[in-house]
């Protein structure tokens, strides 16, 4: 029903008469419902005794899923709602899969510290190895320097060189360039006399 501004207040009826009656019934239980939730004083949760709680405790141990029958049955022993033990059986497993995952992030990372652990050393110990290696490729290479020189002036004491030859090679740094296998190559064909 509405009542227009500027007119009167006779109020016009838009709905049909019975879709109006049932809008005036719904708000009138509407109305009903307020008023008897007002006056309900809402009902405290009781707490379990320290009995209660072992008891529930040990039924949990047992098995920690609840058929319904076990549940009315274990709240008529204890004295209490089987909604409460149903809630608490609920409460438990959800504290018990706490403490299993507390567990298992415990392990893991204990597990995760002793592997960045022996990756650290790890990583210590190829630096460590790299290091050991270019020292010894060092070494190698000086030693195969060395011996380039060597041979290059055994060479030089052993043979005499050509005039064609020695216009080739002219300075010793020269001839310790050339490879084993010039120097070979070099001693086998006639441009090098023995001495």
């Amino acid at each position: 029903m509405f009542a227009h501004k500027g007119r009167s207040t006779k109020t016009v009826n838009v709905y049909s008469k019975e879709f109006q009656e049932m809008l005036d019934r719904l708000e009138a239980e509407d109305h009903e419902e307020s008023k008897t939730s007002e006056l309900e004083v809402p009902l405290r949760k009781k707490r379990l005794r320290n009995d209660q709680i072992k008891a529930l405790e040990e039924s949990f141990e047992v098995e920690n899923k609840l058929e319904p029958e076990r549940k009315v049955k274990i709240a008529e022993d204890l004295g209490i709602e089987p909604r409460q033990v149903a809630i608490w059986f609920q409460n438990r497993r959800a504290r018990c899969k706490t403490k299993q995952l507390e567990n298992e992030y415990s392990e893991l990372e204990a597990s995760y510290e002793a592997l960045k652990r022996s990756l650290e050393s790890l990583e210590q110990e190829r630096i460590s190895l790299l290091a050991q290696f270019k020292d010894l490729e060092a070494k190698l290479e000086a030693k195969r320097d060395s011996r380039r020189t060597e041979h290059a002036s055994v060479s030089m004491d052993r043979f005499r060189l050509n005039p064609t030859v020695q216009s080739e090679v002219t300075t010793m740094d020269e001839w310790s360039l050339l490879s084993r296998e010039e120097l070979s190559h070099r001693t086998e064909t006639p441009e090098f006399e023995y001495i």
